[in-house]
């Protein structure tokens, strides 16, 4: 497909610029600068390895003002689910630093202004249950309630809050109470860092495909803890059990 659209540059001391389109309301990146960054020499190998549906061509303005005298230039872009293909196929050590810039301080400010204005802090913070923005009190009452419930696994998580990926636990949301409720969680989070599901379960990997993401999102299926912990964890949150009242980042 090919777009002809405007960007916005979005700049970073560590990674540089990158252009970032907005086409009917998705976000497009130019796929140029997204390789620049994770190093990614042969770019045209990069994008062809994309699924259909995560690439295209627009047609907008070199970046440099000198050339912006031969009009319109077309250039292949990715959207979020290519860009995180790009950030998995890239082993430099700073592609997770990138990630994180672009799901805490790109995709938040996009989401709520329609532009970059704000630079976030690299890790967005949760300090309470009532940053929790989509869930209304009942359910915030039922996740101080499910918290205090996980009481036996509290030095476990105190240890290894660092290292999710190493806690083994058994312990699932099987309650069907619960299970309505982990649903409306996971959507919740997603939209406070902008994640599509389909991005969702790509982050996660082979043992949360896109089925078990719906089964969870309707209240049909449970998770352990750890692979709960995971989930968080893809999306740079935490969770520390701190007392019976509080569930912070």
């Amino acid at each position: 497909m090919t777009m002809k659209n405007d960007y916005k540059i979005f700049n970073n001391p560590e990674f540089g610029d990158i252009r970032v389109l907005n086409i009917e309301g998705n976000t497009w990146f130019v796929a140029k600068d997204v390789c620049d960054v994770l190093s990614i020499v042969n770019h045209k190998d990069a994008i062809s390895s994309l699924d259909e549906d995560e690439k295209g061509v627009a047609s907008i303005y070199p970046l440099s003002k000198t050339q912006r005298g031969g009009g319109l230039q077309k250039t292949n872009i990715i959207n979020e689910s290519g860009l995180y293909t790009l950030i998995f196929q890239s082993r430099k050590p700073f592609a997770k630093a990138f990630r994180k810039w672009v799901t805490s301080v790109v995709l938040p400010a996009i989401h709520k202004t329609g532009c970059y204005k704000l630079a976030y802090p690299y890790e967005k913070k949760i300090n309470n249950l009532q940053n929790l923005r989509a869930l209304d009190r009942e359910n915030l009452e039922l996740l101080q309630k499910w918290v205090m419930n996980l009481q036996s696994e509290r030095d476990i998580l105190l240890q290894k809050q660092n290292s999710c990926s190493e806690i083994v636990c058994t312990r699932d949301f099987s309650e069907s109470e619960s299970l309505v409720f982990l649903g409306k969680l996971i959507k919740s989070l997603c939209r406070e860092r902008d994640i599509t599901p389909s991005a969702l379960c790509k982050l996660m990997g082979d043992d949360f495909p896109r089925t078990k993401l719906l089964n969870l999102e309707q209240g049909k299926d449970n998770i352990s803890l750890a692979l709960f912990l995971k989930l968080l964890t893809v999306m740079d949150y935490s969770l520390q059990l701190v007392d019976n009242e509080k569930f912070i980042d």
